[in-house]
């Protein structure tokens, strides 16, 4: 079952205002069995000190997450330049991999012609 709860304090006009309002409108899609409205003896806290302490309790959680989240970003920094250098070390093992072949290429040419031109003038 869910319920909602309001609790209000203020005017008797304003207050059955209020209960009209929720008895006449409906959120679209909202399934509601029925109002019923008690007195309250208790305190009901003014909305702003409310806020106040939903405030409170949000930056109380960012300051909780939010440290950790920093140290997880170090840590991930970390391993990305970590990462760099490594991409680094492989990029001059590959510059020296293709400058060889290149070199193996280019000597695999220059004995091809001399292959072809001594097929061609009958040398051995």
């Amino acid at each position: 079952m869910e319920a909602v709860e309001v609790l209000l304090e203020d005017e008797e006009d304003k207050v059955n205002a209020f209960i009209d309002l929720a008895s006449e409108r409906r959120p679209e899609g909202a399934e509601v069995e029925g109002i019923e409205i008690k007195n309250y003896d208790g305190k009901v806290i003014k909305i702003e000190s409310y806020y106040r302490y939903l405030t409170a309790m949000q930056l109380s959680k960012i300051a909780t997450h939010g440290g950790i989240l920093t140290e997880k970003q170090e840590q991930t920094i970390k391993e990305v330049k970590g990462l760099k250098k490594e991409f680094r070390d492989y990029r001059e093992e590959f510059r020296g991999f293709a400058d060889k072949t290149r070199g193996d290429f280019k000597s695999l040419f220059e004995r091809y012609g001399e292959i072809s031109d001594k097929f061609r003038t009958g040398d051995s």
